[in-house]
């Protein structure tokens, strides 16, 4: 053999030499021991101790090992794995795991399995199993509101159906039923002030439908639905206790709202005839004035009703409230009806109306300005006085002060003689003689050229007749207009 192939022969065995390492000179990872403590709680953390030694030849870096619990000593990759550790120390150390806080309670063995390294000839000492069992105690409630969703829309004093969801991923819910609220807000941070739709209790977990009703009356706009669920006994974490909607609903008012009632005043044994005016008028609806259901409620278009009043509250005059309510809400108008006259006459078969640019009406307040046109209409509606002479008084005051002074003995009377204006005297001469009741009744229409702002005046009908009442005169309930 040549020098040069002599030595080209020398360095390749020596490089496989180097390469053919002996088993006995790798790394060799062994799991000696672990200890856990004598109980833990589902959910909570545990502490433990192992030692891991190498009884093979020295490595350099870190090695992985992993703690597992089992309900055996045999150890398999299904057990539940409660912490995976990289570390570079070597004997006795100490480490924290968590434990699933859905694991059953009972005793488990615990597990240290050390992963082999690359070079490790070696694994049948990876695996150690505790001596003695822990014994895992039953988690702390951890309910989870995990989502909310309804409808795109929804009208005021509907009900809707929403669907919830809530997981538990604590421990058992053994102290009953869970609790847990649905509200509406304008906003993603639901607060109590938010309108609550639904509080209730319930031992359904997972996704469930649920009913929930929109109060009437919630402004229009879109809102988010938030769930709420209460804390539950033991319950430590309440930052998933809250979800919000991800999509808004669009919230329509669909409410009726009452706008005015024509005529706004009537007898006090009831018995009118009125129409309603408003929006959101549905069938069937009911209809309260004064505290007292009307009769005869008929809805002729989503905007107009008619109703039959009662009698008046206790029989006595005044203003009093109208109501009304559907199936999708209810609407009060304070002081939308007047039960007699503000200024009654006598009471007997004389009537006074006033328009104003419009058919005149027994509305006791009405207001012109310059250039409007005031009709009066007085009749005796009955006949009774048909005939008889027709006069017709009136008299202006300051607006807002007092008004005419009442005449002693005669409570009829709503104007006074110091400084009544006599408008028509049916009895005293005129180019057509007396002028008297009849079936068509007498109207007097005039242009108000304006000069009275300030001023209101109240005009009433009478009949001097011996067939009055008081043998003297009768008297209509008087009327008033205002001149701003």
């Amino acid at each position: 053999m040549s020098a040069v192939n002599a030595t080209s022969f020398l360095a390749i065995a020596v490089i496989v030499s180097l390469l053919s390492v002996p088993t006995w000179a790798q790394p060799d990872l062994s799991a000696n021991s672990v200890f856990g403590p004598g109980s833990v709680q589902a959910g909570a953390s545990m502490s433990f101790s192992r030692d891991i030694s190498n009884i093979g030849t020295p490595f350099l870096g870190s090695f992985v090992y992993d703690i597992r619990l089992s309900v055996n000593t045999t150890i398999s990759v299904s057990d539940p794995l409660v912490a995976t550790i990289t570390s570079s120390n070597l004997g006795f150390a100490t480490g924290n795991a968590t434990i699933p806080s859905g694991l059953a309670p009972g005793n488990y063995f615990v597990a240290l399995i050390v992963q082999p390294l690359a070079t490790e000839f070696n694994t049948s000492n990876n695996v150690v199993v505790s001596a003695g069992t822990v014994t895992v105690l039953a988690g702390v409630p951890d309910l989870a509101a995990v989502a909310i969703d309804g409808p795109t829309t929804a009208a005021t004093s509907s009900t809707i159906s929403v669907s919830r969801n809530i997981s538990s991923v604590g421990g058992p819910l053994t102290a009953g039923a869970l609790l847990y609220q649905v509200r509406l807000s304008q906003d993603t941070t639901i607060t109590s002030q938010d309108p609550l739709l639904l509080q209730i209790g319930s031992t359904t977990l997972g996704q469930l439908n649920v009913n929930v009703t929109i109060p009437g009356g919630t402004p229009a706009g879109p809102y988010y639905l938030g769930l709420v669920v209460a804390t539950y006994p033991g319950e430590t974490n309440l930052a998933n206790n809250i979800v919000v909607s991800t999509t808004t609903i669009d919230v329509v008012d669909t409410s009726p709202v009452l706008t005015s009632a024509n005529p706004t005043i009537g007898a006090l044994s009831g018995g009118d005839t009125i129409t309603l005016s408003g929006t959101g008028f549905v069938e069937p609806m009911a209809v309260s004035i004064g505290g007292s259901l009307a009769t005869m409620v008929s809805v002729t278009s989503s905007t107009a009703a008619t109703c039959v009043t009662p009698m008046a509250p206790g029989g006595t005059p005044g203003q009093v409230d109208i109501t009304v309510s559907t199936s999708l809400g209810s609407f009060l108008l304070v002081d939308g009806f007047r039960y007699g006259s503000p200024f009654p006459g006598s009471g007997e078969d004389l009537e006074l109306t006033i328009g104003v640019n419009g058919t005149p009406t027994g509305d006791p307040f009405k207001t012109a300005l310059p250039g409007d046109l005031i009709t009066m209409h007085f009749t005796s509606p009955g006949g009774t006085f048909d005939g008889w002479g027709a006069v017709l008084i009136g008299q202006l005051y300051a607006t807002g002060g007092p008004g005419p002074f009442a005449i002693p003995g005669f409570p009829e009377v709503q104007v006074d003689t110091s400084g009544a204006i006599v408008i028509l005297d049916g009895n005293g001469p005129s180019p057509f003689g007396p002028i008297v009741y009849n079936p068509a009744g007498i109207t007097i229409p005039f242009l108000y050229p304006g000069g009275l702002s300030g001023m209101t005046g109240i005009a009433q009908a009478f009949c001097v007749t011996p067939i009055a009442a008081n043998g003297l005169f009768a008297t209509s309930d008087a009327l008033t207009v205002t001149y701003p």
